[in-house]
């Protein structure tokens, strides 16, 4: 079981209020359950885990994207687009956003607007990158992120 699986604070998800004991699961309950798709990897674009959202836009279960370069997920249209996205993430941006095109496992590919952001340890390792996304509509969904 991964890092992210047993704590998801690691997403740098940060309650107001105190939850105590039950943080563990308020956090995952806020990740599977957020309206957009989210999608965590590590710093190499291996997905880690996929909410919700991300699995109904996408028409895959998180299962099936586990452990898969991200890459697989988007358009090859825009393949060299997100490469560079994730290359900027690990050496100098830490946090992006750019729209891209996702390929669902049927149908047509599915305009998206990425926030991505770099999750690093307290001594600045990087160690995941979380992807959350909205389908955009006519431009919109940058304004929801």
């Amino acid at each position: 079981m991964s890092n992210l699986q047993s704590n998801p604070f690691r997403l740098g998800l940060h309650p107001k209020g105190d939850v105590g004991n039950d943080w563990p699961d308020f956090a995952r309950k806020m990740f599977d359950d957020a309206p957009a798709g989210w999608i965590v990897t590590n710093p190499s674009c291996i997905v880690v885990q996929a909410n919700h959202a991300a699995e109904t836009l996408l028409l895959r279960s998180a299962s099936a994207m586990r452990d898969k370069h991200f890459s697989f997920l988007i358009a090859a249209s825009d393949r060299a687009s997100f490469a560079t996205m994730a290359a900027d993430m690990l050496t100098s941006a830490f946090e992006a956003s750019r729209p891209l095109c996702m390929k669902p496992k049927t149908g047509e590919t599915v305009d998206v607007v990425f926030k991505a952001k770099l999750i690093a340890t307290s001594l600045g390792v990087p160690e995941f990158i979380s992807w959350i996304f909205l389908e955009s509509v006519t431009g919109q969904g940058s304004d929801l992120l």
